[in-house]
């Protein structure tokens, strides 16, 4: 997951492979000018776009050692009613669990300019 100037930085890497995508029923005048996947001798990564993230941080994450953790179920509870309204209060407590620290990693202080 990187920033909006690393995704363009990335995008404009130019490789020895050249990638051709079948685009079905998109219409006439569609241009691709980005790259959503890097391969590299460690492995394929998919480049995932956050417009909110510093530009000068990207994260490697490992979805599969992410999870939700509940801490509290999902509960509805009748609260008073108003007239014909009924209403209820849903009530949950949840967080994110991590797996595994060594799953993900995070490359600092990366070059803006």
């Amino acid at each position: 997951m990187v920033g909006p100037h690393n995704k363009t930085v990335i995008s404009g890497f130019d490789g020895i492979a050249t990638l051709y995508r079948d685009q079905k029923n998109v219409g006439q005048g569609v241009i691709i000018g980005a790259a959503d996947i890097y391969v590299s001798d460690f492995g394929t990564f998919k480049v995932i776009p956050n417009r909110v993230q510093r530009d000068r941080t990207a994260l490697i994450l490992d979805t599969d050692y992410w999870a939700v953790g509940y801490l509290r179920p999902f509960q509805v509870k009748p609260l008073a009613r108003t007239g014909d309204s009924e209403k209820r209060q849903m009530l949950c407590e949840y967080t994110l669990e991590y797996r595994n620290e060594a799953s993900s990693a995070k490359v600092a202080e990366l070059n803006t300019s």
